[in-house]
């Protein structure tokens, strides 16, 4: 879809979806064309800019009063994905960090996107540590068997410079890793791509730590030269050119 044409059907769902989440919340309210579920997706799903999103978001209460529930995990999954892609995962702390007002749950995939986000963005840690602190809030299991975003606040933590935060997300992660003589590679659960984030951040992590302190973390380069090796064995050899 071209730009042009997409503005226009974006422009168009939203004056139809507005006025009317807002026409069900009056006392003369007589009932209009219905606004679908599937309306909120196709806007985010139109929108280009971080502002139209966070217009978006400015729906979000009426929306949910409007149906007479809150937003489906699947498409807070999404809000969180277009987040990334405007690079304002501020936003996405302003809906998660008040579930009163947006009825929206947050689930451990679009929490580890919003800390990946939050860290690439380079987010104050505190907005880190607000991510983090929702993996209780709205049960998605213990943090610290969460080996993606141990990664990710453990980067972040070397970045800021915060050695107590930075040695207990090591310690911690050393343990996730399983790690022992001879051991390489790392499972994640979910897609390739987590388990890319994840060594991506322990990169970033050793080469942060090296540079800091004039010497790498020997587990740390260990294990990853051993995963290097593991990986590129492993790799599908070429065809013979005859």
């Amino acid at each position: 879809m071209d730009a042009s044409r997409r503005a226009a059907e974006y422009t168009s769902l939203y004056d139809f979806v507005s006025p009317r989440l807002q026409e069900k919340n009056r006392p003369d309210f007589a009932h209009p064309p219905y606004v679908k579920v599937a309306s909120f997706n196709r806007l985010m799903d139109l929108a280009t800019t971080a502002e139209q999103l966070s217009s978006l978001v400015d729906l979000i209460p009426s929306w949910a009063k409007y149906h007479g529930r809150g937003m489906k995990t699947s498409t807070a999954d999404v809000f969180v994905r277009r987040c990334d892609d405007f690079k304002c995962p501020q936003l996405a702390l302003k809906v998660f960090g008040n579930f009163p007002l947006y009825q929206a749950k947050l689930t451990r995939p679009a929490a580890q996107q919003l800390l990946y986000t939050l860290h690439r963005t380079s987010a104050p840690l505190e907005d880190l540590l607000l991510t983090a602190a929702f993996f209780l809030i709205y049960q998605l299991g213990p943090l610290e068997n969460d080996i993606v975003s141990l990664s990710i606040l453990a980067a972040a933590s070397v970045k800021a410079d915060k050695h107590d935060l930075e040695t207990a997300l090591l310690t911690r992660i050393h343990k996730s890793l399983g790690i022992k003589e001879g051991s390489s590679g790392v499972r994640v659960e979910g897609t390739d791509l987590r388990a890319k984030w994840v060594m991506w951040h322990l990169r970033e992590i050793d080469l942060g730590l090296e540079k800091r302190d004039g010497r790498p973390l020997k587990w740390l380069r260990d294990w990853r030269h051993r995963s290097r090796r593991s990986s590129e064995s492993k790799a599908e050899p070429k065809a013979a050119v005859n």
